[in-house]
């Protein structure tokens, strides 16, 4: 159990990683090239996710003491219940990250409201 919760970690992190740390003008289809974290240049990565505290505690806290440089500003969506508060608070807030229901993902990728990762996860060689 522990090894699969780790390889979900790795995984969300690399997301944060990819998408937080972009030159992109958002889905627009243009090549899009990956910014290195290992620079010491300040990075910001705007999240939203359900609960601050608790982001940090699964995610944030351990992206930080690899990349100390980046920080993240959690945009907080557990009090929101629909799709379309949630659709306001992504046109409002523009994040990076989203963390949604399964249900919702399929909802904006189909209105285009999210970046396609598969070439940038080619570009970084991770295995999925």
């Amino acid at each position: 159990m522990m090894n699969v919760m780790a390889r979900l970690a790795l995984a969300i992190i690399l997301i944060v990683q990819l998408v937080g740390c972009l030159d992109h003008p958002k889905n627009t289809g243009e090549q899009t090239k990956l910014k290195s974290l290992e620079t010491q240049e300040k990075a910001a990565i705007k999240v939203l996710y359900p609960n601050k505290n608790t982001f940090f505690n699964n995610y944030g806290n351990y992206f930080n003491s690899k990349f100390p440089n980046v920080e993240f500003d959690v945009v907080p969506t557990q009090s929101i219940v629909s799709t379309q508060e949630i659709r306001q608070l992504i046109e409002t807030e523009n994040p990076d990250v989203l963390f949604l229901p399964t249900e919702q993902y399929e909802a904006f990728s189909n209105e285009n409201m999210l970046m396609n990762l598969e070439n940038l996860i080619k570009q970084s060689e991770f295995d999925i």
